[in-house]
């Protein structure tokens, strides 16, 4: 098999399609994620390690890792410096746009490339392949090419780190949007050659390091409460209260 992602032959290694870091936040004392099934006749599981697949050479794990272990210290450390925070928005800045928007595009990339059911509806079509050569040569490309807008998802007005919810495909305003879920985050990727028309960079990472967070109450977004209602329903079923990590 090749690597996924510059195409050598070389042996492969288990890749993460979710870095390991955003995992952390969801294991147990026993580094063991918790997955629940929204449907009640499927049977909980333990995973000791987050999502992976044979995937990317030693070179490319290496490459790939620079802008992983960047964004961690942006999402969880200090690496973003506080320019504003009200009920609704967090603004942040000092933030190398370089690493961080190459970071958000190689999580949607791979999470095209993956070949798993939990990615299933992340299909990108050609735009995988130019993805891969603005991976491989480093570029970030403008901040209006596919941007990503990142939103905290409070449930009942709580910040909790430690769930994720698989990848969808929705359309807005005629551009393909593909959403995910990773420590309580709402990831949305517009997946078109046209986003730039949007203006997007306003609240996405810019070229100045500046990122706009916007809060959102999952109740309040149809598509993450009927999953949650879903996977509440089936924990009853189960007779637990396990939380839908």
């Amino acid at each position: 098999m090749k690597c996924a992602l510059c195409l050598s032959s070389e042996p492969l290694r288990n890749s993460h399609i979710i870095p390991e870091f955003q995992y952390k936040p969801i294991y147990d004392a026993k580094h063991r994620m918790h997955v629940i099934s929204s449907d009640a006749d499927k049977r909980d599981k333990f995973e000791q390690k987050g999502l992976r697949e044979k995937l990317l050479c030693d070179k490319c794990e290496v490459h790939i890792s620079k802008w992983e272990d960047y964004a961690c210290r942006v999402l969880f450390d200090d690496e973003a410096k506080l320019l504003s925070k009200s009920e609704k928005a967090i603004h942040l800045h000092g933030i190398d746009y370089p690493k961080f928007k190459l970071f958000l595009l190689s999580l949607l990339w791979r999470m095209s490339v993956a070949k798993g059911e939990f990615w299933k509806k992340v299909q990108l079509g050609p735009l995988e392949e130019r993805l891969r050569v603005c991976l491989l040569n480093s570029d970030p490309l403008a901040a209006d090419d596919y941007p990503c807008l990142l939103c905290p998802v409070l449930i009942d007005g709580h910040f909790d780190v430690g769930w994720l919810m698989p990848p969808d495909r929705t359309r807005a305003n005629g551009h393909n949007v593909y959403r995910v879920i990773i420590n309580g985050i709402l990831f949305c990727f517009f997946a078109s050659t046209h986003a730039k028309k949007l203006g997007l960079s306003v609240y996405s990472i810019n070229e100045q390091g500046h990122m706009r967070l916007t809060v959102e109450e999952a109740r309040q977004m149809p598509f993450v409460s009927q999953m949650l209602n879903a996977l509440g329903k089936a924990v009853r079923q189960r007779g637990g209260s396990q939380r839908a990590d």
